[in-house]
Order: C-alpha cells, then sequence, then structure tokens
C-alpha cells in the first residue's frame, strides 16, 4: 500500500516540540531546528532504534518506521525542489549574461560602421 494512503487512513500526526503536526504540515515545516523535519526524523530514528535494543520488546515499531519512511520521503521531495530551483535560477542567469554579451557584441558591430554605411541603413529604414 502506499505509504501516504496508510497514513492517511491510520490517521498520522507527527510529534514535535509544539505539539502534533500532519502529512501536510511536513511540507511547509523549516528543515532544520528545535521544530523540524530533521528534529522529528532524529525523534524517530531514536525511537526505532530504543524500541530494537529492547530484550524483552523484540517487535519493530511498524508506525514509527511508516512516519520515519514519510519524513524521509518529504525532506528528500524539498530537497530536489531546491535543487530544482536553483538550476532554473542558474539557467536564467546564464540565458541573462548571454542576452547581454549579444548585445554588447551588436553594439560593438554597429560602432565598427562606417558613417557611411549608417547614413545608408538610415535612409533604407
Amino acid at each position: 500500500m502506499n505509504k501516504y494512503k496508510e497514513a492517511v487512513m491510520k490517521n498520522i500526526t507527527f510529534e514535535t516540540n509544539r505539539g502534533n503536526v500532519s502529512i501536510q504540515d511536513l511540507f511547509n515545516m523549516p528543515m532544520t531546528g528545535s521544530f523540524s523535519l530533521n528534529a522529528i526524523g532524529v525523534a524517530l530514528k531514536k525511537k526505532i532504534a530504543d524500541a530494537s535494543e529492547s530484550l524483552v520488546n523484540k517487535s519493530t515499531d511498524k508506525l514509527s518506521e511508516l512516519k520515519l519512511k514519510l519524513v524521509q520521503d518529504v525532506i528528500d521531495t524539498r530537497l530536489a525542489a531546491i535543487e530544482t530551483s536553483k538550476l532554473s535560477a542558474d539557467k536564467r542567469k546564464r540565458r541573462h549574461d548571454l542576452t547581454q554579451a549579444l548585445e554588447v557584441k551588436r553594439m560593438k558591430a554597429l560602432s565598427e560602421m562606417s558613417e557611411e554605411d549608417i547614413l545608408k541603413e538610415l535612409d533604407n529604414s
């Protein structure tokens, strides 16, 4: 089953230092800090590790594992969006720089024209 579908069906929320947050809230949280995706993920990893160290209770915490997978997926999705945005900005800057360079070359070509050629072009336009 899709992990998001499972989470919605189980009405999963995530514990934070400011109370519980929903799956939707994860996409709007900061990536780092005391109230962040990283803080939630670290707490979940610790909870899973503590449960696995138990000598009496050998069962794994499936709900915490699902929550951790969801948090990691949100982090990966957000990081990919940031990278895509950065690449788009780099492309826009490169395009702007090329356009400016082209304009400089065109102005240089015009400035190198003789006065006679400039007057001919003005008469023809």
